[in-house]
C-alpha cells in the first residue's frame, strides 16, 4: 500500500513542478513606498513585475486580482499585454461574465503587469495578491504576486504652496490680466510661442498688466523672482473685442 502511494505521489509532483515552471516572475513581492502631492485627484501610482513563458510551448494566462487592504477611498486598476481593466475589472478572464481576454505568450515571452493606484487624495496603506494561472487550468495557481504600498502626502513649505497657487485672469483677456496671489513674484515677463519676448513688467500687488496693443494669440507668461528664477510659467490668451 505504501509503494502505491508513493507511486501516486511520484507523477502528482511532477506536474505540480511542471506547472510552477511554466512561467517566471521578475518579483513575486512587490513593495513600495510614495511620498506625493495628494492634492492632484488624478494621480496614479504604478507597481509592475514582469511575467515570462518559459515553457517550450504557448500558454493562455489568467490574472485575478484581490485586495487584502487598501482605504476606502482607493482605486486600483490592472493594466497587462492587452488592455488596461476598469477598476471593477478583478481579472481579465471569466467565462461566465463573459470577460475572455486571456495573456497569450509564445515561450520566451514576457509582459509587465502593471497596478495602478488611484489614491483619490487619500493617504493609507495598500495590500493585493494578483494571482496567475492558465485558462484552461485557473485552479492551478503558477504564481502569486504581492503588490504592496504606503502613500504619504508630501510637506509643503508655505512658499511651494503660493508657487503652486500662482495664477493669471482674466484669461482669455482682452485689454489687461491680473495676478492671484502674487507676493513671491518681483517680475513679469511675456513671450510669443517661438520663445521672443514680447513685455516685461514689475510685478507689484494690484497691478494690472497691459496687454490692449498686441496682437491677438496665444503667449507664455512667465513669473520670476528676485534672483530671475522662474517660479512658474502660465499660458495666456490674448483676445480682441469685437461688438
Amino acid at each position: 500500500m505504501r509503494r502505491l502511494l508513493h507511486l501516486l505521489y511520484i507523477p502528482l509532483l511532477i506536474c505540480t513542478a511542471n506547472a510552477q515552471n511554466l512561467v517566471s516572475v521578475s518579483s513575486t513581492s512587490v513593495e513600495k513606498k510614495f511620498i506625493t502631492d495628494l492634492r492632484d485627484a488624478s494621480l496614479s501610482l504604478e507597481l509592475r513585475s514582469k511575467i515570462t513563458n518559459t515553457s517550450n510551448h504557448n500558454i493562455s494566462l489568467k490574472w485575478n486580482r484581490t485586495v487584502i487592504n487598501q482605504p476606502f477611498e482607493w482605486e486600483t486598476q490592472v493594466c497587462d499585454k492587452n488592455s488596461c481593466y476598469l477598476p471593477a475589472f478583478n481579472t481579465n478572464y471569466d467565462p461566465a461574465a463573459g470577460i475572455l481576454l486571456p495573456v497569450s505568450l509564445a515561450p520566451g515571452a514576457s509582459f509587465d503587469l502593471l497596478l495602478h493606484i488611484f489614491p483619490n487624495r487619500t493617504p493609507g496603506t495598500g495590500v493585493f495578491d494578483i494571482d496567475i494561472s492558465q485558462t484552461g487550468k485557473p485552479e492551478n495557481i503558477l504564481s502569486s504576486i504581492s503588490f504592496s504600498t504606503i502613500v504619504e502626502s508630501m510637506t509643503f513649505t508655505s512658499e511651494v504652496t503660493n508657487k503652486i497657487d500662482l495664477k493669471i485672469f482674466p484669461n482669455p483677456a482682452i485689454d489687461y490680466f491680473e495676478l492671484v496671489n502674487n507676493n513671491l513674484v518681483h517680475k513679469v515677463v511675456l513671450y510669443n510661442l517661438i520663445g521672443r519676448k514680447v513685455r516685461t513688467y514689475d510685478a507689484t500687488n494690484g497691478r494690472r498688466y497691459n496687454i490692449s496693443d498686441i496682437p491677438s494669440g496665444i503667449y507664455l507668461v512667465g513669473l520670476l523672482d528676485e534672483q530671475n528664477n522662474v517660479l512658474k510659467t502660465l499660458r495666456l490668451s490674448k483676445k480682441t473685442f469685437r461688438p
